[in-house]
């Protein structure tokens, strides 16, 4: 039997189709690659778990520690802001020399040790006890008394050393009485918000706001018993006494 002869042409176009083929693969991986990821992987890794660094979600911050109980201290400027004398603030009772019928007396330590002094130099000379009806005061409490001091006619300007202070508590005072429907709750919510952000900026029109004052009895004292408190005022430095008695809330003024 006589073999056939292969003409050359039938190999060169078989090359061609294999090059063909071949192109067309390395194509398919170059797309692949331009996806972001490999040609083909049939045993997929599975995925970690996103780390709170790439999943969006919040770390821990200062914020959480402090829900957690570890609250930080509080700083000059934030809502707990702090008086420096909320540290030596004390509470004084009665005793041999004195007695306390006021709703609340705090005072700082160094208006304390003045009080204590006056009043056992007043016991000493008159045998009776230092009366004290009035003490540390919160700004609704100190609105409450100004105005009931503005109702009664009194002129708080010349009653309070610090005018600049009183100025706008009587602004606020007039402007919440001029409202058409307004109410003494009304009014003293107005010079209430005007005396919290005087406190707040350490402003106080009166000292009773600061632990810094106490007012004594002026009922029933004789001649004799003011004499011996003006002597004992006189006699503790850094002491001041002022007469209230002609006042809707007659008694004298001790400023510590």
């Amino acid at each position: 039997m006589r073999a056939s002869k292969v003409r050359p042409s039938f190999f060169l176009h078989l090359a061609l189709i294999v090059a063909a083929c071949l192109a067309g693969d390395a194509r398919a991986s170059d797309k692949a690659a331009d996806k972001g990821g490999p040609a083909r992987d049939d045993k997929a890794k599975p995925e970690a778990p996103p780390s709170s660094e790439t999943s969006g979600a919040p770390s821990k911050t200062e914020d959480d520690k402090a829900d957690a109980g570890d609250k930080p201290e509080a700083e000059e400027g934030s809502s707990e802001k702090k008086s420096p004398k909320d540290d030596d603030v004390q509470r004084v009772v009665s005793n041999k020399h004195l007695e306390v019928n006021a709703r609340s007396l705090r005072l700082t330590k160094t208006a304390r040790t003045r009080l204590l002094a006056v009043a056992a130099r007043y016991a000493e000379s008159t045998g009776k006890k230092l009366v004290i009806t009035g003490g540390d005061r919160d700004p609704r409490t100190q609105a409450k008394l100004m105005y009931k001091k503005a109702e009664a006619g009194e002129d708080l300007l010349a009653l309070y050393t610090r005018t600049d202070l009183v100025r706008p508590i009587l602004d606020a005072y007039r402007t919440a009485k001029s409202a058409k429907r307004h109410s003494e709750r009304s009014v003293i919510d107005a010079m209430t918000k005007v005396i919290k952000a005087q406190v707040e900026r350490d402003e106080y029109v009166s000292r009773h706001l600061e632990f810094g004052a106490a007012d004594v009895r002026s009922r029933g004292l004789r001649d004799s018993d003011v004499a011996a408190l003006r002597a004992a005022v006189r006699a503790e430095p850094g002491v001041k006494l002022t007469d209230e008695r002609d006042t809707s809330s007659p008694h004298w003024h001790l400023g510590l």
